[in-house]
């Protein structure tokens, strides 16, 4: 009888053990983050691709430190944020594709997509596949487009060229001809310029937009713009091709002083070449010339721009 009774205590605390387990087996189950996948459609490669790998790195940090702290909860479960990158390389159709393989392939249903262009592709199909479509851009067509299912983050493409203006008139640049591209950065430029250089007494003598998606032939227009006899050529462009447009400048005998805009960086001053770029200025900040580490750039800056 006792050792029955003994027995029956044993098979009783094996049994609370078990059901101890269980219960703390279901509760890790329950407490277990899911995965929540998100889309970035940025330029990767390309004359934009400097906004591309930036945006990239935030969203990698952002990424890290919302998972270090256990992730998101969301009605009462635990998510993980994974984030999937495609290179749309500027260009609405890498834009659609990458949208789709995104959709149909991942199941993701909220994207990034960085320009307008790109962006202006995906507008009629996100509301369709019930995405999500958050925007950085500074062109009103996107956001302007009455879609449900956009979200926005809008910037001021052209807010540095009041600074711009003054610089080139504090310079003694009074004549200044314009080569733009014919994207909505350049746009943008071409229609806030003259309204802040024309005030301080500067005077435009001419403007020429060019397509820099697909061409790389710019004699044409420099060369239109060298015969107006400009102090200095304003030329908003994306990276690599304001480098090309400054390069073939100079190859046709231009003398004068070039500016660009904050869009400029490495890419376009390892096209145009150092010795083309003496006496030129650009507006940004000072991450834009990290190659080369300007005196008085803050090692934060230098951190940021190394993945550090």
């Amino acid at each position: 009888m006792k050792r029955n009774y003994i027995r029956f205590i044993i098979l009783g605390l094996f049994m609370s053990i078990f059901f101890i387990l269980m219960q703390a087996s279901q509760t890790m189950a329950v407490q277990k983050p899911k995965t929540l996948t998100l889309g970035l459609l940025g330029p990767f490669s390309g004359g934009a691709a400097f906004y591309g790998e930036d945006g990239k790195r935030s969203a990698i940090l952002a990424m890290e430190e919302i998972n270090a702290r256990g992730g998101i909860t969301v009605a009462g479960e635990r998510y993980l944020i994974d984030i999937i990158y495609l290179d749309t390389k500027y260009r609405a159709s890498a834009s659609v594709a990458g949208f789709q393989r995104l959709v149909e392939l991942h199941n993701v249903h909220f994207i990034h997509s960085v320009g307008a262009s790109p962006s202006f592709a995906l507008l009629p199909l996100n509301e369709k596949a019930k995405v999500l479509l958050d925007v950085t851009t500074a062109s009103g067509r996107v956001t302007n487009a009455g879609n449900r299912l956009l979200l926005s983050a809008p910037c001021q493409g052209n807010a540095y060229d009041p600074a711009l203006a003054k610089e080139a008139i504090k310079r003694g640049l009074k004549t200044m001809a314009i080569i733009a591209d014919k994207t909505d950065l350049g746009k943008l430029h071409v229609q806030g310029i003259p309204k802040y250089y024309e005030k301080l007494g500067g005077k435009i003598l001419g403007v020429e937009l060019v397509e820099t998606i697909e061409a790389a032939d710019f004699y044409p227009q420099a060369t239109k713009a060298k015969g107006l006899k400009p102090n200095c050529i304003f030329i908003p462009a994306q990276g690599e091709p304001s480098g090309q447009i400054a390069k073939q400048i100079r190859e046709i005998g231009y003398k004068g002083i070039l500016v660009f805009t904050e869009a400029f960086g490495e890419s376009g001053m390892k096209i145009a070449g150092t010795s083309n770029l003496e006496g030129s200025f650009f507006v940004g900040g000072a991450v834009k010339l990290i190659s080369w580490v300007p005196k008085g750039t803050p090692e934060k800056y230098i951190k940021y721009r190394e993945g550090i």
